[in-house]
């Protein structure tokens, strides 16, 4: 079984979409729970405000301890992706510093990387299988054991 190669396929754990209306001078905040190696990914995408061509928004990931793990200033458009290093819930702020309302598409996913051994069902399979094949062998050796001492002891006698 250590031999076994292992493959790894990314499962989602969470995942967030949400048209958003923020208002003038506002903030909105999303938190979510991640573990150690977890990957998250955050985008905030369309972002426009009434009136304004601007740059407008400030985007924030906070850590559990309320640290800024990342942020993105002043942007019409924010992407970021990172491996989780703290478990633990963590925060996603996003704040409007214009007066006017803002409105933005957000996308949140978080995943996790799972391992699997392909082969593992089959060596399960092959050690189920062979079970009665090693019974049956351990039940001819003694059945022989038995044969044999039964001849010796016959010869013994003559």
């Amino acid at each position: 079984m250590l031999l076994s190669p292992t493959m790894t396929y990314s499962e989602m754990k969470d995942r967030f979409d949400r048209h958003l209306t923020i208002g003038g001078q506002e903030s909105w905040s999303y938190s979510i729970n991640i573990q150690v190696d977890d990957t998250l990914v955050i985008s905030a995408d369309g972002i426009r405000a009434y009136n304004d061509s601007g740059k407008i928004l400030n985007v924030y990931l906070y850590d559990p301890d309320d640290d800024i793990l990342w942020s993105e200033t002043n942007a019409t458009y924010a992407y970021f992706s990172m491996r989780g290093l703290k478990s633990g819930p963590h925060r996603i702020e996003v704040q409007n510093l214009n007066p006017n309302i803002v409105e933005c598409y957000m996308q949140v996913i978080l995943s996790a990387e799972v391992a699997y051994r392909p082969l593992e069902p089959l060596g399960q399979w092959l050690s189920l299988v062979s079970l009665p094949i090693f019974g049956l062998g351990m039940w001819a050796s003694g059945l022989f054991v038995v044969t044999r001492k039964h001849s010796y002891s016959e010869q013994q006698n003559q």
